[in-house]
């Protein structure tokens, strides 16, 4: 069946009418585009900017095909881009917005800089989602988004001292996205949209290698460096969640070297993770997980 939104699947104790209203309403804000307040924030996208998103819509349906999913479409209206004095959340470059079907993205110094958050943001977008509609009240909440999962009792949910909702697999679920667009990033080097950004890295390189500046040079992280106009100082992009994706790889290859009968490369583990990112199903994740680790290896790695 072809998707209408993001939206996947409606848990919990409700009817079936409920159920088509609340896919409904998704369906209306996915292709309800015009959002009075982020008109006044947003500015128009570049031309070059629409063709890395169709780009990237591209390249995440093939994630999507990989895993026997339809294509799924983000419409450029749906993605917003932000002037930096416009942007209220510090730290951040780019948010994804289930509940309003948006996903909005911060004014960035280069090309690659921008396709690095929109990759990650679609690759969130595009994988599985599912919401419940709490008992004790009509509020539709977040249940499934990619790997991440929040409890289906309202308590447990607010059971953090911070007050924030309790999820699983937060991490894991940011650190597979990241790994995901660390991937696509890094085979770009070629494409005439981000070859000036490369080349710029390169160049600048070079100048930290003479001048005996090592660490831009051994920092594996970074994926650009670049310099403001009439400024000589040299600023860097890194790829998000390090630690995270750290970890990842530290589980990703012990499963791979302790499962050499099912798996050919740490990729292929990989694609267990993004798989049940995908289509929601963990069932195949759980039992590698369990199997290779024992007991209790899913829940502890995905309690926070």
């Amino acid at each position: 069946m072809e998707k209408s939104s993001s939206l996947d699947k409606v848990v919990g104790k409700v009817s079936e009418e409920e159920k088509k209203k609340i896919f409904d309403t998704f369906k209306t804000r996915f292709e309800t585009t015009d959002i009075p307040k982020l008109k006044e924030l947003e500015r128009e996208k570049t031309p070059e900017e629409r063709q890395m998103l169709r780009e990237i819509n591209e390249a995440t349906n093939a994630i999507r095909r990989k895993f026997g999913l339809e294509d799924f479409d983000i419409p450029e209206e749906n993605i917003h881009v932000i002037p930096k004095e416009n942007w209220a959340t510090e730290g951040e470059t780019a948010v994804s917005l289930p509940e309003l079907q948006t996903i909005l993205l911060r004014e960035r110094e280069r090309g690659i800089h921008f396709a690095e958050s929109a990759f990650h943001e679609a690759i969130h977008f595009k994988s599985y989602n599912a919401v419940q509609k709490l008992t004790d009240c009509d509020k539709v909440v977040s249940y499934r988004h990619g790997l991440r999962i929040w409890p289906r009792s309202q308590e447990k949910r607010n059971s953090l001292p911070s007050g924030d909702p309790l999820s699983y697999f937060a991490d894991l679920n940011e650190a597979v996205t990241e790994e995901l667009t660390r991937q696509y990033i890094m085979i770009q080097k070629e494409n005439p949209l981000y070859k000036k950004d490369f080349d710029e890295t390169k160049e600048i390189k070079e100048e930290a290698l003479k001048k005996g500046e090592y660490k831009l040079l051994l920092d594996q992280e970074i994926f650009s460096l670049f310099k403001d106009p009439g400024d000589e100082t040299i600023r860097y992009a890194k790829f998000a969640y390090p630690a995270e994706r750290f970890s990842l790889f530290q589980i990703r290859n012990d499963l791979f070297q302790k499962n050499r009968d099912l798996f050919k490369s740490s990729e292929e583990v990989l694609d267990v993770f993004a798989r049940a990112m995908f289509t929601g199903n963990m069932m195949e994740l759980a039992h590698l997980m369990e199997k290779t680790f024992g007991k209790g290896t899913m829940r502890a790695v995905g309690t926070p």
